[in-house]
């Protein structure tokens, strides 16, 4: 399959969210998909994002790296306004690359609810949860009104967000990739 996968966050922030796309790529490329992986730029990457990096060259795995240039502040972890800045800026910026890649991309993946508001309207993705917001907001609200297809990292992130929206058929998956279910074997007809 070609996947493409988008976390603004994952070249410059750290936390679980970013950690687990960044891991779901490789494994899912080292199982045979190819992934367009969809970042913010940034001046100073992150240690793990330069780790991702160097494992993607010295396994020669099928990975592009896109890095989206906005205008907007960073987000640092405590302020949501600066978060909805920030994934309100990628979404418009992003969007051209996402619709120039679509007819080759089988399914989008994000992991930031935000994120999924520069998806087209017509593309089939899915939505990543793996945690929650102290409050929804209407940047949230909004993303939300789009999902059709989510996964949750943990039961109490999925009774967060199915108390505070109507979730499609949403299963829990803790954070990794069924090698079973996603190698390009089980993925071929």
């Amino acid at each position: 399959m070609n996947l493409l996968i988008t976390n603004s966050r994952a070249s410059y922030y750290v936390g679980g969210t970013e950690v687990v796309s960044l891991h779901q790529a490789i494994e899912l490329a080292r199982l045979g998909h190819t992934i367009d992986y969809v970042v913010r730029e940034c001046a100073t990457p992150s240690e793990y994002f330069l780790n991702f990096q160097a494992t993607i060259a010295r396994e020669h795995l099928p990975i592009t790296i896109h890095s989206v240039a906005i205008d907007a502040p960073f987000g640092d972890g405590k302020s949501w306004v600066a978060w909805n800045q920030e994934a309100l800026s990628f979404a418009i910026v992003a969007l051209p690359l996402y619709l120039a890649k679509q007819p080759s991309i089988d399914l989008f993946v994000a992991h930031l609810v935000t994120d999924t508001i520069g998806l087209p309207l017509d593309a089939p993705f899915v939505l990543h949860l793996h945690g929650s917001p102290q409050q929804p907001d209407m940047l949230i609200d909004s993303a939300m009104g789009r999902v059709t297809r989510a996964i949750a990292h943990s039961d109490s992130i999925l009774a967060w967000w199915s108390g505070h929206y109507s979730l499609p058929s949403t299963y829990t998956f803790r954070n990794g990739v069924d090698s079973e279910v996603f190698s390009a074997d089980a993925a071929a007809p």
